[in-house]
This record gives structure tokens, sequence and C-alpha cells, in this order.
């Protein structure tokens, strides 16, 4: 350790992955990373039309209940 840390483990070690390999992993990180970037993006849009689609489903303002399907319920009428 004395001569330095560049010859702690001397000789060129064993290569793992080939320079091809790593540029192919850091292009698919990259792809990804916008894949998920464009997605956030387009969260907030899909929650507010699922919201509109449940507002207009519902009569009176009120909001209608989901099923087990993921569809709106109809809402029962309001007699208040």
């Amino acid at each position: 350790m004395r001569e330095g840390p560049g010859n702690v483990f001397p000789g060129q070690g064993k290569q793992r992955w080939s320079d091809g390999r790593v540029a192919e992993l850091e292009r698919k990180v990259g792809q990804q990373t916008l894949e998920i970037d464009f997605l956030k993006g387009c969260l907030p849009r899909i929650e507010e039309q699922r919201m509109a689609q449940l507002r207009t489903a519902a009569p009176h303002g009120g909001v209608a209940a989901a099923g087990l399907d993921g569809e709106p319920k109809a809402s029962l009428p309001d007699y208040g």
C-alpha cells in the first residue's frame, strides 16, 4: 500500500464484459429512463381523463363507485 493504490492489484485483471456489451447496457438504461420519464408525464393526463369520466358517469355531481372490474357503477338517484 505504501507504493501507491495502483500497485495493490498488479496486472490487467479479468475483464467481465466487453466494451460493446457495456455500451449496449448503457443504451438500454438510457432508453428505459426515457420511457419512464414519458410515462410519468402521461400519468397526470390519464388520471384527469379518468376523473372526468367518473364525473360524467355520476349524475347530480356525485362520484360513482367503481366496480371490481374497474368500470363505474350506476349511482343511485339523489332524492335529498
